[in-house]
């Protein structure tokens, strides 16, 4: 079965980074993709490994990424015992869309969690 996802959007904040407990990196963060004027979703997206590093210190809020990934959902436990669910996209590829002019540490960068 089929399982990707691709998209273009923006970043709603700074990324926030943590260690798996195996020790590798895990970069978290929220994209804004906007389906018509009046509407836009907000995406939870996680990278891995060398992707997030690489992309932990170019990425901000604001920054234009364009994603490939699977989606993923995931249940938790809220405060008062609710089993609830959401949804994330477990980025493959991350590719920086900002121009050079705009951010130069970013220009023609594309990060592939295949490539490493």
């Amino acid at each position: 079965m089929l399982n990707q996802i691709n998209l273009i959007g923006r970043l709603v904040a700074d990324p926030t980074t943590a260690q798996s407990k195996a020790g590798g990196t895990i970069l978290s963060f929220r994209v804004a993709n906007t389906l018509t004027k009046e509407v836009s979703v907000f995406l939870d997206c996680k990278a891995f490994g060398k992707t997030a590093e690489a992309c932990g210190k170019v990425l901000h809020k604001g920054s234009q990424v364009a994603l490939t990934g699977k989606l993923s959902q995931y249940t938790y436990t809220t405060k008062d015992n609710q089993k609830r669910s959401g949804y994330e996209i477990l980025c493959d590829s991350i590719d920086f869309l900002d121009p050079k002019e705009k951010d130069p540490k970013v220009g023609d960068v594309a990060i592939d969690v295949a490539s490493e």
